[in-house]
């Protein structure tokens, strides 16, 4: 399963992940990626998931043929329910949060650091 997210300005927040006996495991770690670059990622069949897929999808179906499943649009954005259901179902893998254990993973600078070549 691919997971992409569009980060604007020709990217793609990704991550791959493989499902064997039972277990989800993460094969492609977050990145930021350019559309060939995630080319590149996918050796086999992926499903595709994710907001970036209306402006990405035309050119991974081109590029990947029929290794490129797309899941319904209705599954491309994040919702709570399906959270609350991935918490229900499968809490074992996932780690609790909390305000102290939380921290974001900044994968690029800014688009205000990139243009003065400053970051905060």
């Amino acid at each position: 399963l691919a997971v992409c997210v569009d980060a604007r300005r020709q990217h793609i927040y990704a991550a791959i992940y493989d499902f064997k006996n039972g277990s989800i495991h993460k094969v492609l770690k977050d990145s930021l990626l350019s559309s060939d670059e995630l080319l590149r990622k996918v050796g086999r069949v992926t499903f595709f998931t994710g907001d970036a897929l209306p402006a990405y999808g035309d050119i991974l179906r081109k590029r990947l043929g029929k290794k490129a499943l797309f899941l319904k649009p209705a599954f491309w954005y994040p919702r709570a329910l399906f959270l609350i259901q991935l918490l229900d179902s499968i809490p074992k893998w996932l780690k609790p949060l909390t305000l102290r254990t939380m921290t974001p993973e900044y994968l690029r600078s800014s688009e205000a650091e990139e243009r003065t070549g400053k970051k905060n």
